[in-house]
């Protein structure tokens, strides 16, 4: 078939790459394609070697889809012993795999909340920061009215005593 024929060479370029999980996905594959052609010994070869890869790298997800395709071998094979050993290793795993995505969900929730409370304590002080430079602003604009005002007194005062010297010198 060409589908396995594309899948070794899938797994031939995967291997030189250093890709454990692609060689152990797609030797699940061809593994699966031999279980429908009820080829059960090329079919258990290949999940065989795919659960091995994916043990190695701890890939849970990949190992709980090759028990269950063991178990679906097996039981093709008429040897319900085995095919239920790997439905309750899969089922096993399933139930880790799920638990640690709740676990997962969890931490992302808490990680989102932490994010959030960041954020709103940053909103919060960005706005106590604006508020600080609007009163900066102000004090400084009230100080340059203030030195304006007292300038234009000085100003007043100076033409007063100028008309009050020159108001003594014509009634001289």
């Amino acid at each position: 078939y060409k589908a396995i024929d594309y899948y070794e060479k899938a797994i031939l370029i995967s291997e030189e790459t250093g890709d454990k999980w692609a060689v152990a996905n797609t030797s699940r594959n061809i593994g699966k394609i031999y279980l429908e052609e009820h080829n059960y010994a090329k079919a258990l070869d290949y999940l065989n070697t795919a659960l091995n890869i994916a043990r190695e790298i701890g890939s849970n997800d990949l190992q709980k889809s090759i028990f269950m395709s063991l178990s679906e071998v097996y039981y093709a094979k008429n040897d319900y012993k085995k095919s239920l050993e790997f439905f309750k290793q899969y089922s096993d795993i399933k139930d880790t795999v799920f638990q640690t995505e709740q676990d997962h969900k969890h931490t992302i929730a808490e990680l989102k909340n932490v994010i959030e409370k960041e954020e709103k304590q940053n909103r919060l002080l960005q706005n106590e920061l604006k508020i600080e430079e609007l009163k900066n602003s102000r004090q400084k604009n009230l100080q340059g009215v203030i030195i304006l005002a007292a300038l234009l007194i000085l100003v007043l005062f100076f033409f007063i005593f100028i008309r009050y010297k020159t108001k003594i010198k014509i009634n001289k």
